[in-house]
């Protein structure tokens, strides 16, 4: 009892004690206050850290959402005609999915760049005259940008030569020969 009571004592003589000087370094009040944040920082303990790699690994992937769909919108060499001015019909084609299916935060047209600054102008302004012609979205059109990314796209006839030749160039299913015998495996 009496081994209880004196430390009992050495802990309030240490708290009163060490107040000043702990107030001094703007630390913490009290003893007790310090040991109370000690112990909840302890029982928290993972959760704390948590929040950052989370955040990190969210931004990852915004990112490479946002890039899909800048590529999966935007108009390259092949969606224009031989002069890189006009709207061909497979642009038009995309620039209508892009108006009426695309979700409406993702209804941005983006278009390569030209050869020449005049040669992209030329891109944006028939694209715009197509969206605006054909989608007038109240309250949400859809937007016409520039983008120095490249398209990586190839002419639709070649893509279409490639599944074709594949197709044709597959055997014909045939039957293994029916024997009528039918052999045991040992002898």
């Amino acid at each position: 009892m009496r081994k209880c009571s004196l430390t009992a004592a050495v802990a309030c003589v240490a708290i009163v004690g060490f107040a000043p000087a702990v107030s001094a370094q703007n630390c913490h009040t009290t003893v007790a206050q310090s040991y109370k944040e000690s112990y909840m920082q302890n029982n928290i303990w993972p959760s704390q850290y948590v929040s950052a790699p989370r955040r990190a690994i969210c931004n990852t992937f915004a990112m490479m959402t946002n890039n899909a769909w800048r590529q999966q919108n935007t108009l390259g060499k092949y969606h224009f005609n031989n002069d890189g001015t006009e709207l061909s019909l497979a642009g038009e084609t995309k620039v209508r999915w892009i108006a009426t299916q695309a979700p409406m935060n993702r209804r941005h047209v983006f278009v390569q760049q030209g050869l020449s600054a005049d040669a992209t102008a030329s891109r944006i302004s028939s694209v715009q005259q197509y969206v605006a012609n054909g989608y007038p979205m109240q309250g949400n059109p859809v937007e016409v940008n520039e983008t120095y990314r490249q398209l990586e796209s190839h002419p639709a006839a070649g893509v279409d030569n490639v599944f074709v030749g594949f197709s044709t160039s597959q055997p014909a299913p045939v039957l293994p020969d029916a024997s009528g015998g039918g052999e045991s495996g040992g002898e």
